[in-house]
This record gives C-alpha cells, structure tokens and sequence, in this order.
C-alpha cells in the first residue's frame, strides 16, 4: 500500500513538472519572439540611418548636373524598402500563434461536466496541447528567423551598394 502511494505521489509530482515545463516552453517562445521583433525594429532603424546619412552623401557627391538618381542608387533604395517590408513581416503579430489556453474554452471543456476531470488529466491534456502550440509557434518562428535573416542580408548589401556609389 505505502509503495503505490509513493508512485501516486510520484506520477502527480512528474505530471506537475511536465505541465509546469510546458508553460515555461510557451513563456520563452513568447521572450524569443519579442527579442526578435526588438532586434528587427532596430535593423530597420540602422537601415534608415544607413540610406539617410549615405544617400545624403551620395546625393552631395553628384553633379548638379546628374541630379536624378542611377542605377546602383534605386538598387540602394530598393533594398532599402526590402529592409522595411521584410522587418514589417517580423514585428506584425500573428493571430495563430498560440501562448495560452482561452479561460472560458477550459471551464467548459474541464469543469463543466457531469464528472470534472481529475486534476492528472487536466494536466496531461494541456501539456499535451501545450506542446501542439510550441510546434506550431516553433514553424512560425522559423520562418520570422529566416525572414529577419533575409532583411539583415539586405541592410549589408545596402550598405555596400551606397558604399560603392560613394567610392566612385
């Protein structure tokens, strides 16, 4: 008797871990996305800065004469607008991504009942669907790396192209 109540104890001290476990797996998700949209608004800011300062400079080094803008200029320009578009995809939230269960979904799916479930089985259940949502939130957040990526190779080759305008 005292050995199988130790391994209740023991089964509803591993379900509370992994349940506990699967809300701190969504809680770094939903860090790691801010810090990701935190780290894109601030490539769009070097980006402005960037076509601002070294477009400015490129403008002044022209003659008055060649006014309107060349080739490597609008190239400049449109990885420029690349930068923004791409770093707007970063930071605009998304509805499917899932951080929490809605309150109202959970009283009528766990309480109101005939028979509530257990408190193991509420936890299996939301671990379970915990780690649906880490999935699922893990693809997205693949993609938003892939795409801050992208945006990050484009500000570099902004920069070289304004560069070179400059150094010829």
């Amino acid at each position: 008797m005292r050995h199988q109540n130790r391994r209740m104890t023991d089964l509803a001290a591993v379900e509370a871990a992994i349940y506990d476990q699967s809300f701190r797996a969504l809680d770094e998700q939903a860090r790691v996305i801010d810090a990701l949209r935190t780290r894109a608004g601030a490539l769009v800011a070097g980006a402005s800065v960037a076509t601002a300062v070294l477009g400015g400079l490129a403008g002044a080094t022209r003659p008055a004469t060649h006014a309107r803008l060349d080739p490597a200029s609008w190239v400049a320009i449109g990885l420029f607008v690349s930068v923004v578009l791409l770093t707007l995809f970063v930071v605009t939230p998304r509805t499917n991504t899932a951080l929490a269960h809605h309150p109202d979904l959970l009283v009528r799916t766990y309480l109101n009942r005939e028979q509530p479930v257990s408190l193991g089985a509420y936890r299996r259940a939301i671990a379970f669907y915990n780690g649906r949502n880490f999935d699922a939130n893990a693809r997205q957040l693949r993609a938003l790396d892939a795409t801050f990526a992208v945006a990050s190779v484009c500000l570099g080759c902004e920069l070289v192209v304004w560069l070179w305008i400059l150094a010829s």
